[in-house]
C-alpha cells in the first residue's frame, strides 16, 4: 500500500485536500485519522490490514503533507492492494467509515507542526544515553617549538605549535552514541534526473545505516519547505518509512533554502525529548541569497545549541560562497559533491564522523611562561580565540570535536633577551577544558589529561646547532595557514575577473610549498597542500573552468583547512583531516552505491 493512500478509504492524502495520513505500527498500513477512528468508535481493535491488536498508545504518526513537493501516489484500486496479498480480501466485516463521531485515535507521537511528529524517546532510553560510557574520553595537549634551540638574543617571531587530539580509544569509539538528523535536501526543478535519483541512493543509505536509537527526520524545499517526516526511531518500519517518503520525492519548483532551515530548525529546537547528539544535513544545488542574515542567524542558533551543521553544494552551479557562509555561521563545513556519484559517499563519510561521543565546549587555554615572553598572534584559523592586551594570555574555542580529530595551532611569540644559557626555558603552557556531548552547563568541566609547556634552549650563538631545521609540525601548519591563505585570496581576485593575480597568487604560495622542511620530507600534508594548490591552478586558467565547480572546490580547500575536518575525501586525494570512523563509513557508503 502506497503511504499516500489511506487502506481503508483507499483516498490519496490529496483527494482529502491534504489530511495526513498515520501508521498504527503493525504492519505499516497507513490510514486517515478519521478512517481509524472510526474502525474504533465501532468497537474494532484490530488492524483492518493485519488483523493485529491495534497498539494504545500506537506507534508515532508518520503524516505526509499534500503538497507538490511529494510526488502524488496513483489512487490505488481494489484489484491492485489485493494482488499484493495475493487474494482478495473480505471487508464486510468493516464498519461503516461515515456519520460515526469517535474519541481520536492517540498516538505517543506530539505534534509540534503541522504534519510533524516526533518519536518520544523512553526514559530508560534518555537516562542511558545521558550516562554515557563507562570509558571516560580522552584528550591530549601537545606543544613544539619551532626550533629545539634559540640565542640568548631577542626574537620578535617565533613560532610554538600547540594541539589538541580526542584519542581515539576503542572503548570510546563502541559506545555508539544516539543521534537526531535532520536532513534539508533541495528538490527543486534543477534537481531533475540524475541527480535526485542519486540524492535518493544516498539516503537510503543514511536509513539503512542509522541504528535503532538514532531519530531521522526528513525536510524537502523548493518553492518552499515540507517535512516528509518527524523525528522517527530508526527501526525497521521506520526505516521502510522513511525510505518511501524519500522515493516519492521529484524534482519541481524553485529554491528556498531559508524556508528549508526554518522547517528542519522547527524540528530539531522543539523536540520533547533529545538524543545527546544532534545534527543537520543541508544540500542544494541552487542559488538563493535571499534574506541572508535570517540564514545565518540560523545557522548561529543551531551552534549555540550544540547541533553540528554540514553544508553541502551539489552540482556545478550552486553557490559555494553562500552556502560556505552559510556553514562557518555554524562552525561547520562547506563540502563540495562534484558529481552525482559522490552523493552518497559524503553522507556516508559524515555519519560516520560522528561514531563514538564527541566532545563539545572545548577550550585551549595559552600561558606565557618566562618573564617578558609574549604571545602576539594566535593564529587559530576561523575558530574564535582571545588574546590580552599584555600577550601573556590567550584561548581557542572549539564548538566540539568528533573522535580522532585533532586541533593545530600556532602561536607567535615574542621572546626577550637573556644574559646567562638556560636549557629548559619554557616558553608557552597550554591546557584543555571540554565536556562530553550530552552533558549540561551543571556538570563541571572536563579537563585534558596532562598540561604540555613547550620549551626550549636558550644557548650562545657559538652553541647553536648551524644544521636545525624548522620543526616538522610546525612547518606543515605554516604551509596550511599558508595555502589556505593563498586559495581565499585567489577566490576574491577570480571572483573579480582577475585571473592574472589568482594565478600569481597561488604560483607563489606553491614555489614556498616545494621549498619548505615538510614537502621535502615528504610529509603526507604537505603533499595533500600541494593536491590542493594545484588543483586551485588549474581551476583559475580560465573563467569558465572556474565558474564549472572550480570555485566550488577552492571554496571547500578554505574551509577544510580553516576548520581542520574533512567528512568526505575525494578519490585521488590524501586524507588529512578525515578520521578513520569517517574513512571507514564512506568505504561502506561507495561500496553500497558502487558494487
Amino acid at each position: 500500500m502506497s503511504s499516500t493512500t489511506c487502506s481503508i478509504c483507499l483516498a490519496t492524502a490529496q483527494a482529502r485536500g491534504g489530511v495526513a495520513l498515520m501508521a498504527p505500527g503493525c504492519c505499516g498500513a497507513w490510514y486517515h485519522q478519521t478512517c481509524i477512528d472510526n474502525v474504533i468508535a465501532a468497537g474494532g481493535r484490530n488492524c483492518p490490514m493485519c488483523r493485529q491488536a491495534l497498539p494504545l498508545p500506537a506507534a508515532p504518526a508518520f503524516p505526509i503533507a499534500a503538497v507538490p513537493n511529494v510526488a502524488p501516489a496513483a489512487p490505488a484500486s481494489r484489484g491492485g492492494i489485493f494482488g499484493f496479498f495475493g487474494s482478495a480480501r473480505n471487508n464486510s466485516a468493516l464498519p461503516p467509515t461515515n456519520n460515526i463521531r469517535a474519541a481520536p485515535f492517540y498516538s505517543s507521537a506530539v505534534s509540534f507542526a503541522p504534519s510533524v511528529s516526533e518519536d518520544l524517546l523512553t526514559a530508560p532510553t534518555v537516562a542511558a544515553a545521558a550516562a554515557g560510557t563507562v570509558a571516560v574520553p580522552t584528550m591530549t595537549v601537545s606543544t613544539s617549538p619551532e626550533f629545539p634551540e634559540l640565542s640568548r638574543n631577542a626574537r620578535e617571531e617565533f613560532y610554538a605549535r600547540v594541539s589538541v587530539k580526542y584519542e581515539d580509544l576503542e572503548a570510546i569509539s563502541l559506545q555508539k552514541v544516539p543521534v537526531d538528523i535532520v536532513c534539508v535536501l533541495d528538490n527543486s526543478g534543477s534537481m531533475q534526473g540524475s541527480k535526485i535519483s542519486s540524492l535518493k541512493k544516498a539516503m537510503e543509505f543514511v536509513i539503512q545505516t542509522l541504528g535503532t536509537n538514532d531519530r531521522l527526520s526528513i525536510v524537502n524545499f523548493n518553492s518552499n519547505a515540507t517535512p516528509l517526516h518527524g523525528l522517527l526511531k530508526m527501526n525497521s518500519t521506520n526505516q521502510g518509512t522513511a525510505t518511501a517518503a524519500i522515493r516519492s520525492l521529484h524534482a519541481t519548483g524553485g529554491t528556498d533554502i531559508l524556508d528549508g532551515m526554518r522547517s528542519g530548525w522547527s524540528i530539531l529546537e522543539n523536540r520533547k525529548t533529545k538524543n545527546p547528539a544532534s545534527c543537520m544535513f543541508l544540500l542544494t544545488d541552487g542559488q538563493d541569497r535571499d534574506n541572508t542574515a535570517e540564514k545565518l542567524n540560523l545557522a548561529r542558533s543551531m551552534k549555540s545549541a550544540g547541533t553540528s551543521l554540514f553544508v553541502f553544494g551539489f552540482g556545478t552551479d550552486h553557490d559555494s560562497e553562500h552556502m560556505d557562509a552559510i556553514a562557518n555561521a555554524a562552525e561547520g563545513v562547506f563540502t563540495y559533491v562534484e558529481s552525482d556519484n559522490m552523493v552518497t559517499d559524503a553522507f556516508g563519510g559524515t555519519i560516520g564522523a560522528q561514531q563514538g561521543q564527541s566532545l563539545s565546549n572545548i577550550t585551549l587555554s595559552l600561558q606565557a611562561c618566562e618573564r617578558d615572553v609574549r604571545i602576539t598572534q594566535v593564529l587559530s584559523g576561523r575558530y574564535p580565540h582571545a588574546l590580552l592586551a599584555d600577550g601573556r594570555a590567550a584561548s581557542v574555542s572549539f564548538v566540539n570535536m568528533f573522535l580522532g580529530e585533532s586541533r593545530e595551532v600556532l602561536v607567535k611569540l615574542s621572546v626577550p633577551a637573556v644574559t646567562d644559557t638556560v636549557l629548559d626555558y619554557e616558553l608557552v603552557r597550554a591546557t584543555a577544558t571540554f565536556r562530553v556531548q550530552g552533558e549540561t552547563a551543571a556538570v563541571p568541566l572536563r579537563e585534558a589529561q596532562l598540561p604540555a609547556t613547550c620549551v626550549v634552549q636558550r644557548l650562545s650563538a657559538d652553541r647553536l646547532n648551524p644544521a636545525l631545521t624548522r620543526d616538522m609540525e610546525v612547518d606543515v601548519q605554516l604551509n596550511r595557514l599558508q595555502i589556505t591563505a593563498a586559495v581565499d585570496s585567489a577566490l576574491k581576485d577570480a571572483d573579480a575577473g582577475r585571473m592574472d593575480a589568482a594565478r600569481a597568487t597561488l604560483t607563489s604560495a606553491r614555489i614556498l610549498l616545494l621549498a619548505s622542511v615538510s614537502h621535502q620530507a615528504k610529509h603526507l600534508t604537505a603533499l595533500s597542500l600541494l593536491q590542493e594548490v594545484d588543483d586551485a591552478l588549474s581551476r583559475v586558467q580560465s573563467r569558465a573552468e572556474y565558474d564549472r565547480g572550480g570555485r566550488a572546490m577552492m571554496q571547500e580547500c578554505v574551509s577544510s583547512n580553516a576548520y581542520q575536518r574533512s567528512t568526505y575525501n575525494k578519490a585521488g586525494r590524501i586524507a588529512k583531516f578525515q578520521t578513520s570512523h569517517s574513512a571507514s563509513m564512506q568505504q561502506q557508503a561507495s561500496s553500497s552505491s558502487h558494487p
